[in-house]
């Protein structure tokens, strides 16, 4: 493989890994959106608290 192909070849996966990250991050934002909905409609929180770190003896 030439060092051309080589570079289209990365290019193309960059891109590819750019667009798969975009989406992966709306897909995000959408459902942190949808929780927030549910959690007023509902009136039921949904996330969970951070666990509380355990106590030392």
């Amino acid at each position: 493989m030439s060092d051309q192909e080589r570079i289209k070849q990365l290019e193309k996966q960059l891109k590819n890994t750019q667009k798969a990250l975009k989406e992966a991050e709306l897909k995000n934002k959408l459902l942190d959106t949808m929780i927030d909905i549910a959690e007023e409609k509902f009136e039921v929180p949904v996330r969970k608290k951070p666990a509380s770190q355990p106590s030392q003896k």
